[in-house]
C-alpha cells in the first residue's frame, strides 16, 4: 500500500478542489475583462492542478478499493470531497458557457469590423481624379 494515508489523501484532495473552485470564480469573473497572458497563466495554472488532482484520486481510489475499516472512517472526508468536486463541475460549466458567449461576441465584432472595413473600400474615388487636370495645366 502506498505510504500516504487515506486521510491525508483526501485532506490534500479536498485542498486542492478548493483551490480550484477559487481558480475557477476568479476566471469567471475576469474572463470578459483579463488580458491574453493572465487567461493563459490561469489556464496553465488550472491544467496543472487537474493533473495533480488526478494522480491524488488514482492514490485515494487504490485506498478505497482497499481496507473497509479506512472507508468507515473517512466518510465525512469523502462527501466534503464529492461537494467540492460536484461545485468544480459547476463552476466549470458556467466558464465554459460564458467564455463561449465571449467567443460569440468576438466572432461578431470581426464580422462587423469586416464588412464595414469592405465597405469603406467601395468609397474610394476612382484614380482618374486625383490631379490630372492640374497636372496637364503645367
Amino acid at each position: 500500500m502506498n505510504s500516504v494515508t487515506l486521510e491525508a489523501a483526501l485532506k490534500s484532495s479536498i485542498e486542492l478542489y478548493s483551490r480550484m473552485t477559487a481558480l475557477l470564480r476568479s476566471i469567471e469573473e475576469d474572463l470578459g475583462t483579463a488580458s491574453q497572458e493572465a487567461l493563459q497563466q490561469m489556464n496553465t495554472l488550472l491544467t496543472e492542478m487537474q493533473t495533480e488532482a488526478s494522480v491524488t484520486d488514482q492514490l485515494i481510489i487504490s485506498h478505497l478499493t482497499g481496507e473497509a475499516s479506512a472507508k468507515s472512517s473517512a466518510k465525512k472526508l469523502v462527501s466534503e470531497r464529492a461537494a467540492l468536486i460536484n461545485e468544480v463541475l459547476l463552476l466549470n460549466r458556467g466558464v465554459m458557457i460564458k467564455a463561449m458567449g465571449v467567443k460569440s461576441l468576438l466572432a461578431h465584432e470581426i464580422g462587423t469590423l469586416r464588412s464595414g472595413k469592405s465597405a469603406l473600400n467601395g468609397y474610394r474615388p476612382a484614380q482618374h481624379n486625383q490631379g490630372r487636370i492640374v497636372n496637364r495645366a503645367l
